[in-house]
């Protein structure tokens, strides 16, 4: 649909960045292809290749569909095989995604926009915490962020921006792992993790 209204008139995200985030799959390739380190994941379709894809990447691991996740809906943490049988009988049916378990420090979050001319403008990373995969607490800015790690996680924001050739406001959450950045997904729009910026900055998202 978004692709037949381009034929038409200009659309602000463009298709190309909703195909890339609406699949789980797409945008850890899209983040490989441009240098942005991710955890370990495998494309997965029937139970043998989640046995292999779970052999490959070790448990624990989490299981996710493709598409139309969110909130912590669509996945499973597998710590066994039993878990894992448990999860593709529910879950299975849809395209799926292998993921390795992140033994991360933090979440983090960066948001910028990018104008029609490419001008872009960072936000400073924040630290979130959810619960029940629901985001419960962003603290604004991050604590103890360095120049190199806020620099890192522009640099991929950036890279996505232009990839994308991305108009508007984009999201890009990641997991610090002993001081380096490893990315979990992007939402094309506004953000939840932005809300600060609506009383905590001149210029809200």
């Amino acid at each position: 649909a978004v692709k037949a209204l381009e034929a038409r008139c200009k659309v602000y995200p463009g298709s190309r960045a909703l195909e890339v985030a609406q699949d789980r799959l797409h945008e850890k390739t899209c983040f490989r292809s441009l240098g942005i380190r991710t955890p370990a994941f495998e494309a997965v379709e029937t139970w043998p290749e989640l046995q292999a894809a779970l052999a490959r990447v070790g448990a624990p691991a989490v299981l996710k569909t493709r598409r139309f996740g969110y909130d912590g809906k669509g996945q499973a943490v597998l710590r066994s095989e039993a878990d894992a049988k448990e999860a593709f009988e529910r879950l299975g049916g849809a395209p799926l995604i292998l993921e390795g378990f992140v033994q991360f420090q933090r979440e983090l979050s960066i948001i910028a926009v990018r104008s029609s001319q490419g001008e872009v403008a960072c936000y400073p990373l924040v630290q979130n915490h959810h619960a029940g995969g629901i985001l419960r607490k962003t603290i604004a800015p991050a604590p103890d962020v360095s120049v190199e790690l806020q620099r890192a996680a522009n640099q991929h924001i950036e890279k996505l921006l232009s990839h994308l050739d991305y108009v508007g406001v984009l999201a890009l959450e990641l997991f610090e792992v002993n001081g380096e950045l490893l990315a979990n997904e992007i939402a094309p729009r506004v953000h939840n993790t932005g809300h600060f910026t609506i009383e905590g900055a001149l210029t809200s998202q």
